[in-house]
């Protein structure tokens, strides 16, 4: 079983959100009841309200800087339009993707629009342009897709998606790769709660069971999603979580491997056969 790590950009400041959505007023609300449970430290709690003057909600660069350290290859998919919480405005992210790309990262589309052919298409184009690439994929935000999904992004021309939550390995279907969602870090963190629910040594043992059952259901390429925006000391509990996973896989000697390579050696097992 070989190992696909991804980042969702969701956010990239606090202010983006303000008098548009109510994504800072929950997150405060989600904050003090985190604090009230004992699920977080008080560090935390005064470094999640620090974030209303340094302004920054997106921890790109950082995950770029410890993957590296790790020799770890990812994928960053960055929205081109907005909706669901999802504000920032597109141009902004150009600088981002180009410390991905420049740093040998995979970028993608962290796509809105699912069930809209000419806004899919924009968005698509938007990112060629802002990229300067011609082959990427998507994953759309919040996981959202229906069953003309997956054609739309084919005749738009993505090279591949990873929005679907399924249990299986790879697998190709109206004309697109399709790599399955097997390990989100908001499951681990949060499970049926609206709230963090659990401590490092139970997200722990958690996450082994999923990596577990993947290797016993001979999961081909296992996709792991981590937003960027929990790797800070104000979400210890995440952050050590990343850490500790990558440490993890690493030590169990499983590959990492990106979805350009992944979809490579798919294509090279399918001319052997």
């Amino acid at each position: 079983m070989k190992v696909i790590i991804s980042h969702d950009v969701d956010h990239l400041t606090l202010r983006e959100h303000l008098f548009k959505d109510f994504i800072v007023q929950k997150h405060f609300i989600r904050t003090y009841l985190e604090l009230f449970k004992g699920k977080i430290t008080i560090s935390e709690f005064l470094l999640r309200h620090s974030d209303l003057w340094v302004n920054k909600w997106n921890n790109v660069v950082e995950i770029i800087e410890f993957n590296k350290i790790n020799n770890i290859k990812s994928c960053f998919f960055f929205g081109m339009s907005n909706g669901l919480g999802l504000n920032y405005d597109y141009k902004k992210t150009k600088n981002l993707i180009k410390a991905a790309i420049n740093n040998n990262f995979e970028v993608g589309v962290h796509g809105i629009e699912f069930d809209n052919f000419s806004e899919m298409q924009n968005e698509f184009e938007k990112f060629k342009l802002i990229s300067g690439l011609h082959n990427f994929g998507i994953r759309f935000h919040y996981l959202r897709s229906n069953n003309k999904t997956l054609s739309s992004l084919a005749k738009i021309g993505y090279s591949f998606d990873s929005t679907r939550i399924d249990f299986s390995k790879v697998y190709i279907q109206s004309g697109i790769t399709e790599f399955p969602l097997h390990l989100m870090d908001s499951w681990i963190m949060y499970g049926d709660r609206k709230f963090q629910n659990c401590n490092l040594d139970q997200a722990k043992s958690k996450t082994i069971k999923f990596i577990d059952d993947a290797v016993k259901n001979k999961i081909d390429y296992f996709s792991i999603l981590f937003h960027d925006f929990y790797f800070s000391n104000r979400f210890e509990t995440w952050k050590e979580w990343y850490i500790w996973l990558i440490a993890y896989l690493k030590s169990n000697n499983f590959k990492f491997i990106t979805y350009k390579e992944a979809i490579e050696e798919i294509a090279e097992i399918n001319k052997l056969n």
